[in-house]
């Protein structure tokens, strides 16, 4: 096997990293494929069934089922089908006639790999593990998921790459339990990183609402990037010479982890969504429906787990509904998500362009004392953990943890949301964004303050900076990473294609065209702008906000709560009226919905944190100004209407209502508002004035419980 070239090799005394073998391990548990792919037939309006008949007629599929290890999960409750099972289904002739016989003696199927039936799992390594990111003489451009798909050779050799990567035993540190296991539960060291002093045994590595988050995670991306492209290499390697080898050869090189970019697009592809079976080129043969890596990661085994929210259940979940053991289900998702799209992409081009300095726009847990900068990147990525992981339908599941109501997926608590494979798509576009906002204000890396939360290695109010070291992440044998090392992301040999020149003018362009042509600033513009052009501003309504200064008033609901207020995750919802349902799974679809701010918590622990976050009104107030609702954005037209219309909820992770907002812990909610300048082309940005408070909405602590106007 080739040696991991892209892990540095380390001394430690007399010892070196040393490569030995692995191989599965006996007894893994395995998904019931096809019994999913029923599951996913009995929402067939929603689904695509070509790659269910894709491994109907793959002969490869059938040595999956015929040669997966012995243990499996238990059948799963199902709904009736006259789907035909594996073993009565009609097959079609092997089309494949150089695809090698199975043997029923040689384990486990393995499309990665032609060494037997077997395969290579990766390489077990001793002694430092030290993060380089991809190293092979390239910086190459990581790619949005929906482009990687469209080059089949290099999303097959990404698709096998992670396949392998989740294959590897659970006891090795650079498995994909590994890896995912360094942002919270198991709680266990990771590279010899052991339980600090004051550090917090219940928690991961991972910094929450603190602003070590952004820095920390890029190394964490680079980490499972590396690890990832080094099974890439591993699977070129064992390829015999010749075009298939070539073919694969060719894309290795650029080959880096993908993102998804769910402020320019929040659907999902449904190659990460709902294909748990995927067509893709493997070593064998041209097309090959294999296990979907991107679907979801199977645990072999949970026992390191305490207070596990699903049971038995062995198979990462998202978007459940309960249907005898809680599945994932894709009914109605990219409609929720494209619900929430525009809030999203509002929220980061705010921040892109308002937000000038590091403190203000990394973290939920930010003193907002000094102004009124409420937004994060965290607190959106919060937003995008919630949307993820809900239930969709309200079907309620039993018990989390002894709590009645609807079942979660696994991209919800955040302990555990790093198994599911979208968190590294989702924590990829994060820090793309944050690489977008350093090259835009290129001077401004720079941060210090208090952890809000602590984790296993830095404990609770332990002051941090760009100084402190980014646990259990090393550079060397001997040294950690610092939030000051990892400035630049080139260094771990990648980079994006909105920062890859480093000029911040072609940086805002590309954020122009991809995010503020669809916000509320160009809206506006474009209106006016073209009203202008026709000498008649009636033609478009919108164009009437602007004054003569060519500023519009912006309108924002300012959150404070505190992150232990409910059980679990929830969500703080906004409403121009009354929602038209009671089911608040079904809320961000609702056509009165404003927008959605989603905090990111624990079921079993409830850090007792005040959290910020914003939910973007002038959108919504613009569709009443183009329908004649409402005639300006201007506060003696707006504030009146707020009071009457705007309704705010809280939804539980269980899916409880909480209408009476005096209930929730901490709770602070202000409607502000300020002017903001046109744009004058995609070279330049808004220019945000300052924000006052308009409506005092609710302050629980303060024992402000009615909205009263400013």
């Amino acid at each position: 096997m080739a040696g991991w070239s892209s892990l540095k090799y380390a001394f430690i005394a007399s010892s070196i990293f040393t490569i030995t073998g692995a191989l599965p391990t006996d007894g893994l548990v395995r998904r019931d494929y096809q019994l999913q792919n029923e599951y996913n037939d009995y929402y067939a309006h929603d689904n695509n069934d070509y790659y269910n008949q894709d491994y109907r007629d793959n002969s490869n599929y059938q040595t999956f089922a015929k040669y997966q290890n012995k243990a499996t999960v238990a059948p799963r409750p199902r709904p009736s089908t006259t789907s035909p099972t594996p073993s009565t289904r009609t097959r079609t002739s092997n089309p494949r006639p150089n695809a090698p016989a199975p043997k029923a003696d040689e384990g486990e199927y393995d499309p990665t790999s032609l060494e037997g039936f077997r395969g290579s799992y990766g390489s077990d390594p001793k002694g430092p593990i030290i993060v380089t990111g991809v190293q092979n003489g390239q910086t190459a451009v990581r790619k949005e998921i929906r482009e990687l798909i469209k080059d089949h050779t290099q999303f097959s050799l990404f698709i096998m790459a992670l396949y392998r990567l989740q294959k590897q035993p659970q006891d090795m540190e650079t498995s994909y339990y590994g890896i995912a296991g360094i942002h919270g539960a198991p709680f266990k060291s990771w590279g010899g990183v052991e339980l600090k002093e004051g550090g917090n045994p219940e928690w991961g590595y991972c910094p929450h609402s603190d602003v070590l988050f952004l820095p920390w995670h890029r190394p964490y991306m680079a980490l499972i990037e590396q690890i990832m492209w080094k099974h890439a290499s591993d699977i070129v390697d064992g390829i015999p010479e010749g075009p298939k080898k070539e073919k694969f050869k060719a894309v290795l090189p650029s080959l880096r982890f993908p993102y998804w970019d769910w402020a320019a697009d929040g659907s999902i592809p449904e190659e990460v969504c709902q294909q748990n079976i995927i067509p893709i080129e493997t070593v064998r043969n041209d097309r090959e429906s294999i296990p979907n890596p991107l679907y979801a990661y199977n645990f072999s085994d949970l026992s390191e787990f305490t207070n596990y929210p699903w049971g038995n259940v062995t198979e990462t979940i998202r978007f459940p509904a309960k249907l005898g053991t809680p599945a994932t289900h894709t009914r109605q998702i990219n409609e929720v998500m494209k619900a929430s799209e525009g809030t999203w992409r509002n929220r980061v081009y705010q921040v892109l362009t308002g937000y000038k300095t590091f403190t203000s726009m990394a973290s939920t847990g930010y003193d907002r004392a000094n102004g009124f900068r409420f937004e994060s990147f965290e607190a959106i990525h919060g937003s995008v953990h919630l949307a993820v992981g809900q239930n969709l339908d309200g079907l309620g599941s039993g018990a989390i943890l002894g709590v009645d109501g609807a079942m979660l997926g696994h991209m919800n608590p955040p302990v555990y949301s790093a198994f599911d494979p979208i968190s590294w798509l989702h924590h990829i576009n994060v820090d793309r964004i944050f690489n977008i906002w350093q090259t835009m204000n290129p001077n401004a890396y720079k941060f210090s303050g208090r952890t809000r939360m602590g984790t296993w290695a830095v404990p609770f109010n332990a002051a941090v900076d760009e100084k402190t070291p980014l646990y259990p992440f090393k550079k060397s044998a001997n040294a950690f990473f610092t939030g000051a090392d990892v400035e630049n992301p080139k260094q771990f040999g990648y980079s994006y294609s909105e920062t890859n020149s480093g000029n911040a003018r072609d940086t805002l362009v590309a954020v122009n065209k991809l995010y503020g042509s669809r916000t509320p600033a160009f809206e506006i513009k474009n209106a006016r702008d073209g009203s202008r052009r026709q000498k008649r501003q009636e033609t478009n309504p919108v164009a009437s906000v602007v004054d003569n200064s060519n500023k519009y008033t912006d309108w924002i609901i300012n959150i404070e709560v505190n992150n232990g207020a409910e059980v679990g995750t929830f969500g703080i919802n906004a409403f121009l009226g009354e929602p038209s349902t009671d089911n608040a799974a079904k809320w961000i679809t609702d056509p009165n919905s404003v927008g959605a701010h989603g905090v990111l918590t624990r079921f079993d622990a409830h850090p007792d944190v005040l959290v910020t976050g914003t939910i973007p009104l002038t959108a919504a107030l613009l569709k009443k100004v183009e329908s004649k609702e409402i005639e300006s954005l201007l506060p003696d037209v707006v504030i009146p209407y707020l009071l009457k219309n705007l309704k705010i909820k809280v939804r539980t992770a269980t899916d409880t209502i909480v209408e009476d907002l005096k209930e929730v812990k901490d709770l602070k909610i202000e409607i502000v508002a300020g002017e903001v300048g046109l744009p004058k082309d995609m070279a330049t940005a808004p220019s945000y004035g300052d924000y006052q408070t308009k409506i005092d909405w609710v302050d629980v602590a303060g024992g402000k419980l009615t909205p009263k106007p400013q």
